[in-house]
């Protein structure tokens, strides 16, 4: 059925990926993957993003303000994803583990 493979035969974990966001579990999950890492002496990738909403415009004029709505939304992304390589970047210095962030 299954095999057991031996300890010098299975391949290390070199790299670990964490998503970060700003949901109620992030902080346990920064955690775990920090921990994760420590314990195997990986170093851990940071990854988040923000979906762009698509703006709505009607036909009567409001379609005039739809570059500004667009500015708006990118500029709330571009903060909601400083704070989360923020977090990051805390978790793996507090953990003590090497890491790289890729929010971008």
């Amino acid at each position: 059925m299954g095999r057991i493979l031996k300890q010098e035969a299975a391949m290390p974990w070199t790299s670990l990926i964490v998503y970060v966001d700003d949901e109620a579990d992030n902080p346990a999950r920064l955690t775990e993957a920090c921990a994760l890492a420590s314990a195997h002496g990986a170093r851990l990738i940071g990854v988040s993003g923000c979906a762009p909403e698509t703006p709505v415009a009607d036909a009567y004029g409001a379609g005039i303000l739809l570059g500004e709505v667009m500015a708006a939304q990118q500029a709330r992304n571009e903060t909601t994803l400083k704070s989360a390589e923020q977090r990051f970047r805390g978790a793996i210095e507090a953990a003590g583990v090497e890491g790289e962030w890729r929010g971008d």
